[in-house]
């Protein structure tokens, strides 16, 4: 390849990755990570104010979660990336988790709603 062709090519993959830069870069994806406990959801036994606290710290680190699998996402317009499973698999068992939290949290008083944006998938 001749050096001009080489030097063509080379702007051309570039602005290519500006490109692509840019379109990744306009997906926002603003997920909560702090969550307070409900004032219903509060209760005179302590116990069950525990369980609701860990439930919400347990809700922000799976906000976090989630933002890894869209960051992943984002990667995979880029280039193939084998994380993209493995984190989405481990949000998968992170809900089950969550929902187990709140089935324990429901034997003594009322527990922190499940946030109804993480029932659906994670999108660009």
């Amino acid at each position: 390849m001749s050096q001009d062709k080489a030097e063509r090519f080379f702007l051309a993959m570039v602005s290519a990755q500006v490109l692509i830069f840019f379109l990744v870069s306009s997906f926002q994806f603003n997920e909560q990570k702090k969550f307070n406990v409900p004032p219903s959801c509060r209760s005179d036994d302590p116990e069950v104010n525990r369980l609701n606290d860990n439930l919400a710290v347990y809700y922000g680190a799976m906000a976090t979660c989630r933002e890894n699998v869209h960051a992943l996402l984002v990667e995979e317009l880029q280039d193939s990336n084998v994380g993209l499973k493995q984190a989405e698999a481990r949000y998968e068992g992170m809900k089950v988790t969550a929902r187990r939290m709140a089935q324990i949290t429901n034997r003594l008083g009322k527990p922190m709603p499940f946030p109804s944006h993480f029932k659906h998938a994670v999108k660009l």
